[in-house]
């Protein structure tokens, strides 16, 4: 609740956030120290709040205007993400050696990240990224 007696949405007030996680190991071969795992977690949530914008004073300046006087009325588009992730484990006497590889957001979900103003186009533009990180990693476990 505001100053001004009005309650409103905050930033991060995304209505719901549901996350899947799934996994499965498998023993390989005949003896019993090395494994083959696999895992996903899917991440689904509410888009975050934003300030909404004044497209005709964003225009008229040709630069990205907010209006402040309707704060987080506006909220961006719903998100989902997949990680997923491969191990081959090997356990010895003394230490255990990890191999993994990772991926987050394997389906490549684009991410809005505000606006910007166009002076091509002389339009307002959503900037918008996509970013898939992959990650091989080893790890020795003591």
């Amino acid at each position: 609740m505001g100053g001004d007696g009005i309650e409103r949405s905050t930033r991060y007030n995304t209505n719901y956030v549901v996350n899947v996680l799934v996994g499965k190991e498998w023993t390989m071969g005949i003896s019993e120290n090395k494994f083959l795992g696999v895992n996903a977690r899917l991440n689904m949530l509410g888009g975050q709040r934003v300030l909404p914008l004044d497209r005709t004073s964003s225009l008229t300046m040709r630069n990205v205007v907010y209006d402040y006087s309707r704060p987080f009325e506006d909220q961006k588009p719903n998100i989902f993400h997949l990680n997923a992730s491969i191990t081959y484990r090997i356990n010895k006497k003394k230490h255990a050696s990890i191999w993994s590889l990772q991926v987050l957001n394997l389906l490549g979900s684009e991410e809005n990240y505000g606006y910007f103003y166009n002076y091509r186009t002389n339009q307002l533009e959503e900037y918008k990224v996509v970013i898939v990180v992959p990650n091989l990693s080893y790890k020795i476990e003591f």
